[in-house]
């Protein structure tokens, strides 16, 4: 497997924004936006569209991200 740069931190730092600035653009907290971009958790599929759209990372993209935590990703619960 080859280790590619993540695209969301990479989009972020071009940005210049820090995970709490980015969180804010996404409406989600700083530590949930360092747990989506670092593959963590995968964002529900309306935040998830918003995040493709605004940053030009593609789905699969994301996707590639999630499967780099080796089946550790978590869905987070609906209320």
């Amino acid at each position: 497997m080859v280790n590619a740069p993540n695209p969301l931190t990479l989009w972020r730092e071009r940005q210049g924004l820090t995970h709490a600035q980015a969180g804010e653009l996404f409406g989600v907290d700083k530590g949930r936006w360092w747990r989506i971009e670092h593959g963590r958790i995968r964002p529900e599929d309306d935040l998830e569209s918003r995040i493709v759209l605004a940053t030009g990372v593609t789905r699969d993209q994301l996707a590639c991200l999630r499967s780099r935590e080796n089946g550790r990703v978590r869905e987070k619960k609906r209320a």
